[in-house]
């Protein structure tokens, strides 16, 4: 066999990179720890986390790094280390001025 050819180890190997990822629920609140490989997306989590809150998938949002996160995105994808902290906030509607 010659380097490079199919069977000789040239093949890329799947990611198997595992996350721990806490999620942060508030500054004094509880956190949860979720474990998943580097390329589940965020769609999960976010499933896992409104479940564990009682809450509406939708009214759920995850930031990383001051930035919210994507159902699509994975951890590998936003370059997270094995261990991240990610912050979850609860979607509100409303808060403006009442208008005479």
């Amino acid at each position: 066999m010659v380097k490079g050819e199919p069977g000789h180890g040239s093949e890329a190997k799947p990611d198997t990179s595992k996350h721990e990822l806490t999620i942060q629920f508030g500054a004094n609140e509880e956190s949860l720890t979720i474990k998943v490989k580097g390329t589940v997306r965020f769609q999960k989590v976010y499933k896992a986390v409104a479940d564990h809150r009682g809450r509406p998938v939708d009214s759920v949002r995850l930031t990383f790094d001051g930035k919210r996160i994507d159902v699509n995105d994975t951890p590998q994808g936003l370059g997270m280390e094995e261990e991240e902290t990610i912050d979850m906030h609860t979607e509100q509607t409303g808060g403006g001025r009442r208008l005479a």
